[in-house]
């Protein structure tokens, strides 16, 4: 406790003690608040930067399967450009099943369910 001396206040060994604790306190709650904002910042920097990434994944993700999509279409139309030839198996298994309703020449489909229910051979 304080003493009142001749003319200054002067304190006590145990309040000088108790002064310099709460100094040391302070200090150390100014740290550790320190310490939790800084980490804090770090934690959001971190989340911030993982959903840029997986923006930049997605959209590259994304782009790959529009290459590929373009690809295949681009394949398909190929395919179906081309005239499967005469000679194929697969056109003399048809000819041979559905031979009184073709005409002359190439495969034309003019009425399916009429092909279709013809499996006379």
């Amino acid at each position: 406790m304080p003493h009142i001396g001749t003319g200054a206040m002067k304190l006590d060994p145990f309040c000088r003690w108790l002064h310099g604790y709460f100094v040391a306190m302070d200090n150390l709650l100014a740290g550790v608040i320190g310490a939790l904002v800084g980490l804090a910042a770090v934690a959001v920097g971190a989340w911030l930067q993982g959903r840029k990434e997986h923006q930049r994944w997605l959209r590259d993700q994304k782009l790959r399967a529009a290459i590929d999509f373009i690809g295949a279409t681009g394949d398909l139309y190929d395919h179906r450009r081309r005239p499967i030839p005469a000679t194929s198996a697969a056109v003399r298994k048809f000819e041979e099943v559905y031979q009184p309703e073709l005409a002359a020449g190439p495969v034309v489909f003019t009425d399916y369910l009429q092909i279709a229910s013809n499996q006379n051979r």
